[in-house]
């Protein structure tokens, strides 16, 4: 069996994935930082086959194997790798190859592999968990394995000759964190944690508490409150290992498209993108194939329906971008027209004036939409009635007296506080001293006026009484009463004979003797009499006296 040793040149590392490249002599490496340490027993190794070597390798007894002859070739790793390359085998028909890690007999399954170049077989993969591989012809040409696992060790055992060996690992120590900054405000932040290991566990840290157990978590959104150093944490390989990356956040445009509104119909279609930041571009496009790149764009001194529509904003600053909209709207003056019917009397309440005369009126006003509306108002103004009062002034006017008043200038009337229509001549009692006289007059084409008169009346407290009568029935002072014009309260006439007997009671003063007693005339005589009450006005009166009943 040959194990070929082909060496390439250099061993920097770019990446966590990235192989080593291990060379030189058996004994103790510093390998990327960490240290290897190489045993070998049985036969020298050196290059051949016309790969570059470096042997040759001193090999002493580490490994027992039953065949004579055997050979071994040993890693112990201080620190545990992941993935470990093994190029360059050749084994020959009837000989075998065994690998053992961390101390476990694992085996190559492959088995026909075809015959290939020098230094670039065909590769078997080696898991843990196998058997010790036993037979003949399980490597019949050159191959490269690839073992994966958390390796602290691993043994290269044949019992044919051990030629050469190219070798490579992973350090599990192997762990990048990086992103896709820097990030503008408002955008998506994606952080990218990579390691070599297998079941490696990742968890995130950074600024505003954020955490994550993802390998690749993506921020959505971000604010400028996630700027700042982010840390990827992987455990693996019973060990933890960490990397950060800085994250960029740079600050999106403010931006918030808009117009001046209300915006009427020949009015000035100003845009708005309410920025106050520095540095930042404008780009405007609209309806009409509008476009600008000023910050706060004038579309038209005269708007009109052709300019409505959806106007787009995007805003740069720097590498960010903001985009907003605003959708325009243009507002139509409102236009309305009226006509109204007013009596002369009463006028009509418009744009601030009262109208009384007929004509045509405009006025301009905001109307709901914000824009200036015309009213146009067609006045028409009908004559209204009007009323006079008359009564008949002939005497002095008593209170509880009945006043004959009579109306004109109107069709129908309304007395007082009466609900039906009326004729033109109402009686209306007077109650008091001064007596107001209210009369509502309503003409065809139902328009109104009021005409109101005092009538002042007296307490009418004077009172005459006669002392004679003769009731012979022939019209002539067939009564006695009193003689007034007043009218009384609690009011009693009575009349007494000589003897001191009552024979009559009044108790209005329209009520008289009429020299009737008990029935029968009474005789020719001097009678007595008495008269109690009180005036309108409250005055007591009262009067007695005698009166002569002559036949």
């Amino acid at each position: 069996m040959v194990l070929l040793a082909c060496f390439m040149s250099g061993n920097t590392i770019v990446f966590a994935q990235q192989y080593y490249q291990i060379t030189g002599n058996a004994g103790t490496q510093n390998i990327g930082g960490n240290s290897v340490t190489i045993s070998s027993s049985g036969s020298t190794m050196w290059g051949s086959y016309g790969c570059t070597g470096v042997g040759p390798y001193t090999i002493g007894s580490s490994w027992p194997f039953p065949s004579t002859g055997q050979s071994s070739f040993t890693f112990q790793f201080a620190v545990p790798v992941t993935h470990v390359k093994v190029q360059g085998i050749y084994i020959n028909p009837g000989e075998l190859l065994f690998l053992k890690i961390n101390g476990q007999p694992y085996s190559i399954t492959n088995s026909n592999l075809s015959t290939s170049s020098v230094c670039n077989g065909p590769q078997a993969i080696i898991t843990p968990g196998g058997a010790l591989a036993t037979g003949t012809g399980v490597l019949s040409a050159e191959a490269e394995i690839i073992v994966t696992g958390c390796i602290q060790t691993l043994e290269v055992l044949t019992d044919g000759l051990l030629d050469g060996i190219i070798f490579g690992a992973h350090f599990a120590t192997q762990v990048i964190a990086s992103n896709n900054g820097p990030v503008c405000e408002g955008g998506n932040l994606q952080l990218t944690g990579t390691a070599t290991g297998n079941n490696a566990q990742y968890n995130w840290t950074g600024p505003g508490g954020f955490s994550s157990a993802l390998q690749h978590p993506v921020l959505n959104q971000v604010t400028l409150a996630r700027e700042g150093i982010y840390t990827l944490s992987v455990h693996m390989c019973d060990a933890d290992y960490t990397d950060t990356t800085y994250v960029a956040i740079r600050p999106a445009p403010k931006i918030e498209a808009a117009y001046d509104n209300p915006l009427c119909t020949g009015s000035s279609l100003q845009l708005r993108s309410n920025t106050a930041q520095d540095s930042v571009t404008c780009q405007w496009n609209g309806p009409g194939q509008f476009a600008s790149t000023a910050a706060d764009a004038l579309v038209t001194g005269s708007a009109a329906a052709v300019h409505e529509g959806w106007y787009r904003l995007r805003a740069t600053r720097g590498s960010c971008t903001a985009r907003d909209s605003v959708l325009v709207r243009v507002a139509k003056p409102v236009q309305h027209s009226f006509t109204e019917v007013v009596c002369a009397n009463e006028g009509y309440r418009f744009d601030g004036q009262s109208l009384v005369q007929s004509g045509v009126y405009r006025a301009t006003y905001a109307a709901a939409n914000g824009c200036d509306s015309v009213a146009t108002l067609s006045l028409v103004v009908v004559p209204s009635p009007e009323l006079q009062l008359d009564f008949a002034r002939e005497k002095e006017f008593c209170i509880g007296d009945t006043l004959l008043v009579k109306a004109s200038g109107a069709e129908a009337f309304h007395w007082g506080n009466t609900a039906a229509e009326a004729g033109d001549e109402w009686r209306w009692p007077l109650l008091e001293r001064v007596n107001t006289i209210t009369v509502t007059g309503i003409s065809g084409n139902k328009c109104t006026d009021t005409a109101t008169l005092a009538v002042t009346a007296a307490a009418c407290c004077h009172i005459n009484m006669p002392n004679a009568f003769s009731p012979n029935g022939d019209g002539i002072n067939d009564k006695f009463g009193p003689v007034t014009n007043g009218h009384f309260r609690n009011y009693t006439l009575s009349v007494y004979d000589r003897w001191g007997r009552r024979i009559f009671t009044g108790h209005t003063e329209s009520k008289q003797w009429d020299g009737m007693s008990g029935g029968a005339p009474a005789e020719t005589g001097t009678y007595h009499y008495i008269v109690t009450g009180n005036c309108a006005d409250d005055t007591p009166i009262r009067r007695k006296g005698d009166i002569m009943l002559i036949r």
